[in-house]
């Protein structure tokens, strides 16, 4: 999606400048709706307009039922060095 290919109507300011506060906290951000909502289309228009669409300051993460906290953060494994942290 192009930064010239969304429409701003009232509700996508509105979330686009609580996306960018929540940004702004230089902490993660979660989107939460359904499928299909315009959550990833709101992230790739704020990291074009904001000229950060690279990393480290762009990652997308799709969370789903099958993604588990082990794959998102790693977890300790069983290797050759005792008590190694394994992502």
């Amino acid at each position: 999606l192009q930064a010239d290919q969304l429409v701003l109507v009232k509700s996508a300011k509105s979330n686009l400048q609580s996306l960018a506060l929540a940004v702004a906290s230089q902490k993660p951000v979660c989107l939460i709706g359904p499928v299909g909502c315009g959550k990833t289309a709101l992230v790739h228009y704020l990291a074009e307009v904001t000229v950060r669409k690279r990393k480290p300051h762009f990652l997308t993460v799709q969370l789903g039922e099958e993604l588990d906290a082990k794959m998102l953060l790693g977890s300790y494994k069983c290797t050759d060095i005792m008590g190694e942290f394994v992502w």
